[in-house]
C-alpha cells in the first residue's frame, strides 16, 4: 500500500514524523529543524508503536526515526513501516550506528541514514536530507502517475487504420504502418492486392462470422465492431480487435469501410488465464469449503460470492446487501467481539483473523473462521474477507486436547505409580543384603537391582519420548563439551574413558541434548563388554574408549567408541523403538536420541568409527 504524500511538490509545508525515545533530545531536533528550514513541520513521538499510530492517524510526509528505542530498533521500526507504505520516505538519524547497522538499513530498503554528531550543523544536513527524500519521493509519485496515464493513452490508441473498398475480400485502398508487426505482411501488398485479406489472412473458422457482422453494421447504417483472429505470414495465429463503419457516397451506397485494427493476443490470454484462475478459484473454494465477500465501508454494503450461502447452507436469494444480516446469525457470546474486530480493522486499515460459531441455514451452529483485510481503491475503503469452515479442525483439535490430557495423565501413571514400588523394591533389595545370614548367593540380588535399574531407565526413556514436543521452540547457547562431561558424570562408566575433542557451541534445549549424551554413553558402555580389544577388563565392557568430536565440516558432532560396532545389516533398525542388541538393554535409548533431535530439527546417523565401534552423527542442519 502507497501512502500519497500530504503536501505537494514545491513550497508547501513538509510534515515529518520524529520518534526517538529522548523526548529532550525529540524536541531539540524538532525545533532546529523548523529553523533550519521553514518548509518542515515537524511532530514528535517517543516509541515505535506510537510513531505508526501517528503515521496511520495523520498525513505525514516522511519519517526520522532513532537507532535505540524500548523494546524495538530503527531497523524494525522500519520493517513495520514498510509493511504499510513500502515507498514512503524513511530517514535513519542514530547516534548508535556503524557500518553493520547501515548496510542492514540500506539493504532493507531505508531512504538514507545519518549519523548523530555534535553541534547544530547536523541539523542542517538532516533538514537537507529531508527536504531531497521528499522531493525525490514527490518525482517519483508523478513520474509514476504520468506513467500510468501514458499507457492508459498508449492502450487506447488504435494499432492499425485502414480503409477497404466494399468489396468480396474487402481490398484495401490504404494501409497504415504497423500492419506489418501485426501479420508480417507489408501495408504494399495489401493496397496492391497481392493479398486477399479474407481469404489469406483472417482465421477460416472467424471468416463468414467476420463477414457476417460487417454486413449487418453496414446494412443498419451503425459502426460494426468484433475480435476475431487471423493467421500472420509466419503461421502464428493473433486476436484482433476491429472498430469501423461503412463510407457512402452521393446516392446512399456503401463504397468503403474505414476503421482500425488492434492486436488484442494478449488481452485474450489474459482473458482465458482469468478464467482459469476463476475455475480453480471455484475448485478451491467448494473443496475448502470457504467463501468470499466484500464489504464496502463508506456504503455499508456488503457483496457475497454464492461460496459464503454454501458454506453456511443459505438460500442466496434471501441474502442481502445489508452486513448485519450474517452477523446476527453469529453466536451471542461472540457478536460484540465480531462486531468490534470489524470495526478495529476498517479503523486501523489492518487485517481481521477471527473464529467464531455461526448458525447455518439447518439451525445448526458451525466453527468458521474469518480472515480479512483493508483495501482502497478509487478512495473508497472495502474490507475483502473469507469464511471457512473449521468445524472438523476444531473438532480434531478438541480430540487432540483430550489425548494430549490422557497421555500427560498416562505419564504422571507411570512417574509415580510405577516408580513407587520400584523404589520399594530398590530398598529391599539393599534390605537383604544387609540382614542376609544365609548362603543366598550374591548374583541373585545383583541381578534384581540390575532389573531394577533397567526399569527405571526404561520409565525415562518412555517419558522423554511421551513428552517430547515435536518441534523444540525454546534453545539456549550450550558448549557441548560441558554438557558431555557433565553427562559423562552422570553416568555408570566403570573404567571407560572419554575423550572430548570439540569447542563447538550450539543452540539447544540442554536438557534434551542431555538426554542424547546420556543414552549414547550408555549405547557405548553397554555394547563395549562384546569387544575383542586387548585391554578389555572383564565383563560389562569397562574398557570402552569414548570420544565425542565436531564433525569434519563443522555441521555437527558425534559420539564413537572402540567396541565391536553395529552390523551394517542391524543400522537401519537401530532407533527403532523396542531393538536392543544387549541382553540388559531397554530397547528406547537410541529412540529416545532420534526424538530429542528430530525435535530439535537435527538429523542422526549411525556408522563405523575408525576404531571399529559405533559412530552416532547429529547434523545440525538448521544451524
Amino acid at each position: 500500500m502507497a501512502r500519497p504524500l500530504s503536501a505537494t511538490h514545491g513550497d508547501e509545508t513538509i510534515r515529518v514524523l520524529h520518534v526517538d525515545d529522548d523526548p529532550g533530545l525529540s524536541d531539540v531536533t524538532a525545533e532546529f529543524l523548523e529553523r533550519e528550514n521553514d518548509r518542515l513541520e515537524v511532530v514528535t513521538e517517543t516509541s515505535a508503536t506510537e510513531g505508526l499510530e501517528r503515521l496511520e492517524a495523520t498525513d505525514i510526509d516522511c519519517v526520522v526515526s532513532d537507532y535505540q528505542m524500548p523494546g524495538t530498533n530503527g531497523l524494525e521500526f522500519l520493517d513495520e513501516v514498510r509493511d504499510r507504505f513500502p515507498d514512503f520516505p524513511f530517514l535513519l538519524f542514530t547516534g548508535k550506528g556503524s557500518e553493520e547497522i547501515a548496510s542492514e538499513a540500506i539493504t532493507r530498503g531505508v531512504t538514507d541514514y545519518l549519523q548523530k554528531g555534535t553541534g547544530t550543523d547536523q541539523y542542517a544536513v538532516l533538514a537537507n536530507r529531508i527536504e531531497r527524500a521528499y522531493e525525490e519521493s514527490t518525482a517519483k509519485q508523478t513520474l509514476e502517475q504520468r506513467e500510468r496515464q501514458l499507457s492508459t493513452l498508449i492502450s487506447n490508441l488504435p494499432g492499425v487504420v485502414y480503409r477497404s473498398y466494399h468489396e468480396p475480400g474487402w481490398p484495401k485502398e490504404f494501409v497504415s504502418e504497423g500492419f506489418a508487426d501485426l501479420a508480417g505482411y507489408t501495408s504494399a501488398e495489401l493496397e496492391r492486392g497481392e493479398i486477399d485479406y479474407k481469404s489469406e489472412i483472417v482465421h477460416p473458422e472467424d471468416a463468414d462470422r467476420l463477414a457476417e457482422a460487417v454486413d449487418e453494421a453496414v446494412a443498419a447504417g451503425e459502426p460494426f465492431e468484433v475480435t476475431y483472429r487471423i493467421v500472420s505470414r509466419d503461421g502464428a495465429v493473433r486476436w484482433l480487435w476491429e472498430r469501423g463503419r461503412g463510407i457512402e457516397n452521393g446516392d446512399d451506397d456503401t463504397v468503403a469501410l474505414e476503421g482500425f485494427l488492434t492486436d488484442v493476443t494478449e488481452q485474450k490470454k489474459r482473458e482465458r488465464e482469468l478464467t482459469e484462475v476463476k475455475q480453480r478459484l471455484e475448485l478451491a473454494l467448494e473443496a475448502t469449503d470457504t467463501g468470499v465477500w466484500e464489504w464496502d465501508y463508506e456504503a455499508d454494503e456488503i457483496t457475497r460470492h454464492r461460496s459464503v450461502y454454501e458454506v453456511l447452507d443459505l438460500d442466496p436469494d434471501e441474502g442481502t446487501i445489508d452486513p448485519g444480516h450474517l452477523l446476527d446469525r453469529i453466536h451471542p457470546d461472540y457478536q460484540d467481539a465480531a462486531r468490534e474486530a470489524y470495526e478495529r480493522t476498517f479503523e486501523e486499515r489492518s487485517s481481521l483473523r477471527t473464529e467464531y460459531p455461526i448458525l447455518t441455514g439447518t439451525d445448526e451452529w458451525l466453527w468458521v473462521r474469518e480472515q480479512a483485510r483493508v483495501e482502497k481503491r478509487g478512495g473508497v475503503r472495502r474490507l475483502i474477507g473469507a469464511i471457512t469452515d473449521v468445524s472438523e479442525f476444531k473438532e480434531r483439535e478438541r480430540r487432540l486436547e483430550r489425548q494430549n490430557e490422557r497421555l500427560e495423565e498416562f505419564a504422571g501413571i507411570v512417574s509415580h505409580d510405577l516408580r513407587n514400588p520400584l523404589t520399594v523394591a530398590e530398598l529391599q533389595v539393599d534390605l537383604a543384603r544387609q540382614n542376609c545370614e544365609c548362603g543366598t548367593p550374591e548374583q541373585h540380588l545383583d541381578d534384581a537391582t540390575a532389573a531394577l535399574h533397567r526399569a527405571d531407565e526404561l520409565i525415562d526413556n518412555l517419558m522423554t519420548i511421551a513428552r517430547q514436543e515435536e518441534t523444540i521452540t525454546e534453545t539456549e547457547a550450550v558448549v557441548l563439551a560441558d554438557v558431555a562431561a557433565e553427562c559423562w558424570r552422570h553416568v555408570e562408566t566403570g573404567d571407560a574413558t572419554l575423550s572430548i575433542e570439540s569447542d563447538m557451541t550450539l543452540q539447544a534445549d540442554r536438557p534434551g541434548l542431555k538426554r542424547v549424551f546420556e543414552n549414547l554413553f550408555g549405547n557405548s558402555i553397554q555394547h563395549g563388554s562384546t569387544g575383542d580389544r586387548p585391554d578389555e577388563e572383564g565383563e560389562g565392557g569397562s574398557a570402552v574408549r569414548v570420544r565425542v568430536g565436531t564433525l569434519e565440516d563443522a555441521t555437527g558432532f558425534y559420539v564413537a567408541d572402540d567396541g565391536p560396532g553395529i552390523p551394517p545389516e542391524d543400522q537401519d533398525m537401530v532407533f527403532d523403538p523396542g531393538i536392543s542388541t544387549a541382553e540388559d538393554g531397554t530397547g528406547y535409548g537410541l529412540n529416545v536420541v532420534e526424538e530429542v533431535a528430530r525435535a530439535h530439527g537435527w538429523s542422526v546417523d549411525v556408522t563405523r568409527s575408525e576404531d571399529g565401534g559405533a559412530r552416532f552423527e547429529i547434523r545440525i542442519e538448521d544451524e
